[in-house]
């Protein structure tokens, strides 16, 4: 069972690897900024007027 689980594990480490010849380029776009604001409905501010809400809110902050 534990070879079983070895195997499993390494084949999933080798085929995350990129394909031969490829290249990984990193972005040069020191300016730009991303964020994720990851959750549900109180993510969101269902019930809450638009302006109140919390991207209306983040979008105030970074822009001041």
């Amino acid at each position: 069972m534990h070879r079983l689980l070895i195997l499993f594990v390494l084949g999933a480490l080798f085929s995350c690897q990129a394909p031969a010849g490829s290249e990984m380029l990193a972005k040069d776009d020191s300016t730009s900024i991303s964020w994720l604001a990851l959750g549900d409905s109180y993510t969101i501010g269902q019930g809450v007027n638009s302006s109140e809400r919390f991207p209306a809110q983040t979008l105030q902050l970074l822009k001041s």
